[in-house]
């Protein structure tokens, strides 16, 4: 701004002076704005702004301004954008500010309230059980349930791959889900096929984008369905952990489900079943799951209570919250029986580890031989079904012979068991150790003059080595050092 003086001559050679005020004016500030959310569907009202002399505008460049502010619709989740400017007195129109109104959809958590364990009718393979499906869904944020309809969920079922279970839609009173007040119930039929037992995922979703489901309750349900069949262990539920461990994280007061079925074939030469897990942690959501059971042996503790230790190997792990494959680990556990219905009396123990790396351990006991020191299960039911019913024998596998136990010896008063399998074989031994110690072991291979073939280091029980693939064929010996515990086996590479 300032004073201007101007001298003009025209071609008669007169002049002209004239003197100019010439004020520029300076630009008027932005206004002050802040971001507007509102839940999908909520009413809203027209945006404000302090400021002077308001414009607004619905993009950033160009356009006229309106005198009357927009009321923004909420009608679908998402953000938008809208522009006001404002004009200071004696200055000019500010540049635009941008508004953000975000609008957000409605929070509902499904809570699991079905069924974890169901049996079928059928003592043989096959059969099917109805298995109630029940969420009890509540409103976390926004507006929560209110206008929410069956078609907005869907519910995913993912039949465990490793085994031949089938879903079919239920024939029952009920083969249609429903929703009242909240409450989604459905009825789906579970067929075995020709195994014993199997195992299916089920997850809740949301198809509707005004309704997400909080990540704290969007996590896959375990159930397992089992015939009534003898000579056999399976189970599923979950266990509330309170004192766990292990390196992928905190896993204490948070559900941890599980699924398992595992037996001998018929020929009782090896070992057929499944196991499946869901962990949740505080920093993500983890699944464990094998295939390859390696040891079984079931104990007699009282008339109406038996305990199962069992061994499934080459466990694949992975975050499921992030999709990285942690590779393979094995699983060992053991679970006590105690009677039905099995929720608040039947026991687990889990342990997840590759090496010495403690994966996940359910709990902080070391005696798992003494029941009061092992986990009750939250929900679910643990079936040990010994051959006979219940009678008084038990076939398990040692080396190639097959032994029958008596279910009053209880095969943890041994310090170390050892086994291989096949034995004697023609491609490769699966060399086993099991006891009460949970220290690392060394095994060492040596031929039938002494020389030392090879030698493996940090083998703990529950973990399954495999050696003499390339062995030739001929007699070897198998010496396992646990502390000052020292056993031996006779290989035969045929």
């Amino acid at each position: 701004s300032g004073s201007y003086t101007n001298t003009s001559t025209n071609a008669a050679g007169c002049t002209h002076t004239e003197t100019l005020a010439l004020t520029i004016k300076d630009v008027s500030s932005l206004p002050n704005v802040t971001t507007v959310t509102y839940c999908v569907g909520q009413p809203a009202v027209a945006l404000s702004v302090t400021g002077t002399a308001l414009l607004w505008y619905s993009g950033s460049t160009g356009g006229p301004g309106s005198l009357t502010a927009p009321t923004p619709s909420t009608a679908v989740v998402g953000s938008k954008y809208y522009y006001v400017t404002q004009t200071e007195l004696g200055k000019c129109e500010s540049g635009r500010a941008m508004i953000t109104v975000i609008t957000s959809p409605n929070s509902i958590c499904p809570t699991y309230t079905g069924v974890y364990f169901a049996n079928t009718a059928l003592t043989t393979t096959g059969g099917s059980a109805v298995v109630a499906i029940t969420y009890k869904i509540n409103g976390t944020g926004c507006n929560g349930i209110t206008g929410l309809t069956l078609s907005d969920l869907k519910l995913i079922v993912n039949p465990d791959a490793s085994t031949t279970a089938t879903l079919v839609a239920s024939t029952s009173s009920n083969p249609n889900p429903t929703l009242v007040n909240g409450l989604y119930t459905a009825k789906y039929t579970i067929a075995l096929g020709n195994i014993y037992s199997g195992g299916v995922q089920f997850t809740l979703t949301s198809v509707n984008p005004n309704y997400k489901i909080d990540e704290l309750c969007s996590d896959p349900i375990l159930t397992t369905v089992s015939s009534r069949s003898d000579g056999f262990v399976t189970g599923g539920g979950y266990i509330i952990p309170s004192d766990s461990r292990g390196t992928i994280g905190d896993a204490n007061q948070r559900k941890t489900n599980f699924g398992f079925n595992i037996k001998y074939n018929k020929a009782s030469t090896n070992l057929q079943g499944n196991w499946n897990m869901i962990i949740r942690t505080a920093t993500g959501l983890w699944q464990v799951k094998s295939s390859q059971p390696t040891y079984l042996s079931i104990t007699n503790i009282s008339p109406t209570s038996y305990k199962a230790d069992m061994v499934f190997s080459a466990a694949n792990i992975k975050n499921l919250t992030t999709g990285t494959g942690y590779g393979t680990g094995t699983v060992n556990v053991t679970v006590y029986d105690n009677g039905e219905p099995g929720a608040g009396i039947d026991q687990l123990f889990i342990k997840v580890f590759n090496g010495a790396t403690n994966y996940f351990t359910s709990s902080s006991t070391t005696n798992l031989s003494v029941a009061s020191t092992v986990k009750t299960i939250n929900q679910g039911n643990i079936q040990i079904h010994t051959l006979g019913a219940k009678v008084s024998s038990l076939t398990t596998i040692v080396n190639t012979s097959v032994q029958t136990l008596s279910l009053t010896d209880n095969v943890e008063t041994e310090e170390m068991v050892s086994r291989a399998f096949p034995n004697p074989s023609t491609a490769f031994f699966n060399i086993t150790l099991s006891g009460n110690s949970r220290d690392a072991a060394v095994i060492r291979i040596t031929d039938q003059t002494g020389r030392v073939i090879e030698t493996k280091r940090n083998i703990f029980p529950g973990q399954a080595l495999q050696v003499g693939a390339a062995y030739k064929p001929g007699v070897y010996f198998a010496e396992i050092k646990q502390g000052k515990i020292i056993r031996r086996l006779k290989l035969i590479k045929l």
